[in-house]
């Protein structure tokens, strides 16, 4: 186990006895330098053992800071890493996570990395890579295999699965701003298809492909902001964002709005809006001046000039249903798996009936002070009843689960979950 991690706190490897008990190892470990957004195990040369790739990120850092610069370690096949020299490509890119996949069927692991959030700059996204795997050596190819990703958003997950039955793999991304996005391989390119998905722009945070309710095809479980927030939004009334240097002084500025009616609201208030942008100091003297003002509103023509628009109708966490032909339809996971964030998910028959269940795990303390923290539910267990339907499970009879959870790390022989948190110790949970 390799827990990604901040600046701060030093780099850990972890080895597993085998029994569900793990030691810190004392053998050689990659240097701490910088953030650490995602870490993934594989046998990137193909000898045997499983090496660590990487991914810095964060937005801790400012834009274009070297410390982005992603790593590969290479396994001795004794658990000694060693930091694979000049095998990737330069970048300073904040990336978010990383899946393994032989993209060009050569038989060797190739990478795709996604962009997290542009450091300065939400929620404008940067940049993601696919790295070619050449006998050890990695190029980005993204802007020749797959152009269309880095137009997508900010991505926070991605699954390599055969969505549609035709035993090739599809790379499937979501995130912020953003809807989830099926790329699929035709004539060497990374092409979007259009599978019903792109009217659900949500705040992502997670996906995986599962077949849920035991059909024969791969459905996909997504994890999303929640509803229990000041924050709302449905399909015919997204959570609106107005983004741009509206006052020209060199910083992003976003403005996000949300609907009462069929009229869009700024979410600042009249303070708050002043203090990212003091231009409308001016104009709105008084809090009476600014009262019932909707986005349009406050910005002049000449404002909304080349400025950008962000919009998420959807923030329910739940499942994709495939159809079989091609199309999608969504189905939310039950009212009480809604009231917080879900950060990360495991989708396995946990309690031994046969059946699919599905563990989520979120938390956010990332809001503003007047939204206020995501804080309602650290853990969920979702009890599958067949054909795809689920019933939560309130309490999850062991240790008390607090705190922001990031990860779920399932140890299917030992039966046992690690939950890993942002600032917190990691919780090591044994299942039944």
């Amino acid at each position: 186990m390799y827990p990604e991690g901040s600046k701060r706190l030093k780099d850990r490897l972890y080895l597993n006895d085998g029994k569900g008990h793990f030691t810190k190892s004392l053998k050689a470990l990659p240097e701490n330098n910088g953030n650490k957004s995602c870490v993934r195990v594989c046998d990137i040369d193909g000898d045997g053992d499983m090496d660590l790739y990487v991914v810095s990120g964060g937005a801790e850092f400012a834009e274009g800071d070297k410390l982005y610069q992603d790593r590969l370690y290479k396994n001795d096949g004794k658990g000694r890493f060693s930091k694979a020299i000049n095998a990737l490509p330069a970048e300073t890119n904040n990336g978010s996570c990383v899946i393994a996949l032989d993209y060009d069927g050569d038989g060797d692991m190739d990478l795709f990395v996604g962009g997290g959030v542009m450091p300065g700059r939400f929620p404008l996204h940067d940049k993601s890579m696919l790295l070619q795997n050449n006998n050890g050596v990695f190029k980005d190819v993204i802007n020749e295999v797959a152009p269309g990703i880095n137009d997508a958003g900010i991505i926070n997950g991605a699954v390599w699965a055969d969505i549609d039955g035709d035993k090739v793999n599809e790379l499937i991304i979501t995130g912020e701003w953003m809807a989830p996005t099926i790329f699929k391989m035709k004539n060497g390119v990374f092409e979007k298809i259009n599978a019903g998905l792109d009217a659900y722009t949500g705040w992502w945070n997670c996906i995986k492909a599962v077949d849920v309710d035991g059909d024969g095809d791969l459905d996909l479980i997504v994890g999303n902001r929640g509803t229990n927030s000041r924050v709302t939004a449905d399909l015919k009334h997204p959570c609106t964002m107005y983004a741009k240097d509206f006052d020209g002084n060199g910083s992003y500025d976003a403005v996000m709005g949300y609907y009462i009616g069929d009229k869009c609201y700024p979410m600042f208030s009249r303070d708050q809006l002043i203090d990212q942008m003091p231009m409308f100091r001016k104009k709105y003297v008084r809090y009476k001046y600014y009262a019932g003002k909707t986005m349009d509103d406050i910005f002049t023509a000449d404002q909304k000039k080349g400025m950008n628009i962000f919009t998420s109708g959807t923030f329910e966490s739940g499942i994709f249903i495939n159809d079989g032909n091609g199309t999608f339809h969504f189905q939310p996971f039950p009212e009480k798996a809604q009231l917080s964030t879900i950060n990360d998910l495991i989708a396995e028959d946990i309690d031994g009936d046969g059946i699919k269940d599905i563990l989520v795990a979120g938390n956010s303390n990332d809001a503003d002070v007047a939204t206020g923290n995501y804080d309602a539910t650290a853990a969920l267990f979702l009890k599958g009843t067949g054909k795809g339907n689920f019933i939560a499970v309130p309490k999850i009879e062991g240790p008390s689960m607090r705190g922001e959870i990031r990860r779920i790390i399932y140890l299917k022989e030992n039966k046992c979950f690690i939950f890993l948190k942002n600032n917190d110790a990691a919780q090591l949970f044994s299942g039944p």
